[in-house]
């Protein structure tokens, strides 16, 4: 009976938390959902408006709608869905080959941050589900976000090419 009780409670004081507090979103298309184009393959993160990458690694943008290895549900690394909307950021954040390979993605804040002022930071993580011929179903400890001033480094200075489809 008190398992019932404090479920219900949390429901509650979730469902009824935003009209209490101000809360605002520093983060642009937070959901990948505008873009300057649909993927069609893997790698092509810059399509994402909004974000850039912060290394020289090559983020996934996948979409439902999307043509080839840029399409939802089933890519590559596994079956995943969105947990929203038509479109997830997909990074890979280990290695086999390489122990300090990572990949990542940042953006500017709409607005900076206030010294003493306290901040929610939240986001949706899938490690998608095995299917045919994915690598899906594995998981990662430690992963976190980075606050800066700038960015880490210039993606400009990224010898990787412009990723193109293979038609």
């Amino acid at each position: 009976m008190s398992k019932v009780y404090a479920g219900g409670f949390i429901f509650l004081a979730i469902l009824f938390l935003p009209l209490f507090t101000q809360s605002q979103n520093l983060i642009s298309n937070p959901g990948f959902e505008q873009n300057s184009d649909l993927p069609a393959c893997l790698g092509q993160w810059q399509l994402a408006t909004g974000w850039t990458n912060a290394d020289c690694g090559t983020p996934d943008y996948l979409r439902v709608d999307a043509a080839g290895s840029g399409r939802l549900p089933q890519t590559p690394f596994g079956v995943v869905s969105p947990h929203e909307g038509h479109a997830v950021m997909g990074a890979s954040l280990w290695s086999a080959y390489r122990s300090d390979f990572r990949e990542y993605l940042s953006q500017q804040l709409s607005e900076p941050l206030t010294v003493g002022t306290t901040y929610v930071c939240s986001f949706y993580l899938s490690n998608g589900k095995q299917g045919p011929g994915t690598a899906g179903g594995y998981g990662i400890s430690g992963l976190g976000v980075h606050f800066r001033w700038k960015l880490p480094c210039n993606p400009a200075l990224c010898r990787w090419p412009s990723i193109r489809c293979l038609r």
